[in-house]
């Protein structure tokens, strides 16, 4: 070993996470270390060190029951452990790691890592990403942004942050990239795909500020096929408050995710452990520090949500099929699917039904500024998730029941390997929409339709059509309650035999009455030779783009003829 004189009260490196690190008397940052000697490594044979700094201070590996750690330094001599608080968080940690159970009561505690969203005085130091941006929310006000800002991780990342801890919890420690997962990479990783939808922004993990639960399984998939070593998460589960719930997880090593109301509405932290002679759950809180020698409680400060506010997440090699719906609360959500079968909104019940296997309609508040020295009532506003986890492939019919401009629905569709597409579009009250699910494109297209109408060759009784390129077809789309013929893209029209024959012509300016029913109509006209109709078809199809994101299809009956002397 190398001797190497650095000096009084040089300070190491941030150590790596440990169980000395991370233990029963607080995390343990920087380390002051006298002279010490450096080792070499290849001298210990079959030891590979877990952790250790940059100077090579200390050095630490589990074998078997046991726990070695190796030091040159004068780490514990009294005059370091008086100078630095993180030397004798180091020495009492690892003392209590030697001694077991013997230091305090008998609860059941998970070794989940800590890390914090924030940390008054919310210098941007500890943690260093609490001033980094949360979301988009420099682009958009936030409910948690009370000083209007710039929303930061500090203020609003107690989701993501409790996502963090689970995803490290089952040593998903990196992104596809390589990059360290922290709440700071996570809410990175989130922001892809962000896009104003006109009312809020979405993107990969987030919406309107609410993190999306599904997202956590999708990155740990996507991470997985880089890193095939780390676990992949399965669909989150959510669930009532259940105290005995929570005591099942936590005995089978499933820490829970639990919403709660605090001083600053509503709170995300994560449950690791409970007292099984008092009953009190033991806590990781983003937003307070972790006491030294002692565990943080959940009843301290918070009381639990009761509905749908327990999140739990296992590892899993199966199955990431899921469709979801998103709405801000303004509006409710109803899907059907092909059995008849409903999820959301029931306006003919006036209440919210789950008929659809593996299917959830949840209302997600937003949550509260957790730097605000002044209580916050909890949100009464939020977002509508309707998530249908496993789904059958087909159609379902989507309805949006709110006022008369409803906001934006976001939509993700995710394929069975956690291949993840998003788009959103903007509804109209009441409206039938149609959206397919079909797993083998589930992970790169979302297909949303609404009903049409057409006339094929209007004012006429018999639709007569001569497939010749000299005739045009004149074709109305008719305007209905929940049709607007304004809003159809009229470059997109494709009309004929399937319904994909590109043989639009143009269309009128002026809106005509078609079929008398004293609404405005839009006629267009296709090409007859490009049409591709034979003589012996009865029907044809008209497709075409309406408002964003949504296409719409319709078919008429047609007579087709064709005169001896132009054929």
């Amino acid at each position: 070993a190398n001797y190497s004189a650095s000096g009084n009260y040089v300070q190491t490196s941030e150590p790596l996470e440990s169980l000395i690190t991370q233990g029963l008397f607080g995390n343990v940052g920087s380390l002051a270390n006298d002279s010490f000697r450096k080792f070499n490594r290849q001298s210990l044979e079959g030891i590979v060190f877990k952790a250790g700094t940059e100077e090579s201070v200390v050095h630490e590996k589990r074998i078997g029951k046991g726990y070695l750690v190796v030091t040159g330094s004068f780490l514990y001599t009294n005059f370091l452990l008086q100078t630095d608080t993180d030397n004798l968080r180091y020495y009492l940690n690892l003392f209590a790691l030697g001694c077991g159970n013997a230091l305090g009561p008998k609860a059941k505690v998970l070794d989940v890592p800590s890390f914090k969203q924030g940390l008054w005085q919310y210098d941007d130091s500890i943690p260093s990403w609490e001033g980094e941006t949360y979301d988009d929310g420099d682009k958009q006000k936030l409910f948690c942004d009370i000083n209007n800002n710039g929303a930061s991780i500090a203020e609003c990342g107690c989701a993501l942050t409790s996502a963090t801890m689970i995803m490290r919890y089952n040593e998903v420690d990196k992104l596809g990239s390589g990059t360290e997962i922290t709440p700071k990479t996570v809410n990175d990783y989130f922001k892809n795909w962000s896009v104003w939808t006109g009312e809020y922004y979405k993107s990969y993990g987030f919406v309107n500020g609410d993190i999306n639960w599904q997202a956590v399984s999708n990155l740990t998939s996507d991470s997985n096929v880089v890193f095939s070593n780390q676990p992949k998460l399965d669909q989150p589960k959510r669930e009532n408050y259940s105290l005995d719930k929570i005591k099942q997880y936590i005995d089978n090593g499933t820490p829970v995710i639990q919403q709660v109301t605090g001083k600053f509405g509503l709170h995300w932290v994560l449950i690791k452990g409970y007292d099984p002679d008092t009953n009190r759950l033991i806590i990781n809180d983003p937003v307070r520090p972790d006491k030294l020698g002692e565990y943080s409680y959940l009843d301290e400060l918070y009381s639990p949500v009761a509905a749908r506010s327990m999140i739990t997440y296992v590892v899993t090699q199966s199955d990431f099929r899921s469709y979801q719906f998103v709405s801000p609360s303004s509006a409710h959500i109803l899907v059907t699917d092909q059995n008849g079968k409903k999820t959301g909104y029931d306006l003919l019940t006036g209440s919210i039904v789950e008929e659809i296997p593996n299917s959830q309609y949840i209302f997600e508040g937003f949550y509260g500024d957790a730097t605000s020295i002044e209580d916050i009532a909890p949100s009464e506003t939020g977002m509508y998730f309707l998530t249908l986890q496993l789904p059958q492939d087909g159609k379902y019919q989507l309805q949006v029941i709110g006022n008369d401009n409803p906001d934006p629905v976001s939509i993700y569709s995710s394929d069975q390997q956690g291949n993840l597409v998003s788009d959103f579009f903007t509804p109209q009250n009441g409206t039938n929409y149609e959206v397919l699910y079909d797993q083998q494109t589930a992970g790169e297209v979302i297909n949303i339709s609404i009903d049409a109408q057409i006339d094929i060759v209007p004012f006429v009784k018999t639709n007569i059509v001569i497939p010749h390129k000299w005739f045009s077809i004149p074709v109305a789309i008719l305007t209905t309650d929940s049709f607007d013929v304004t809003k159809v893209d009229k470059a997109s029209l494709t009309f004929g035999k399937t319904g994909d024959e590109d043989s639009f012509i143009s269309c009128s300016n002026k809106l005509l009455d078609v079929n008398r029913d004293k609404e405005k109509d839009l006629i267009c006209f296709f090409s007859g030779d490009k049409a591709g109709l034979a003589i012996e078809d009865v029907q044809a199809t008209l497709k075409g783009s309406y408002d964003a994101g949504v296409t719409f299809g319709a078919t008429d009956s047609v007579r087709i003829l064709k005169p001896w002397h132009l054929f």
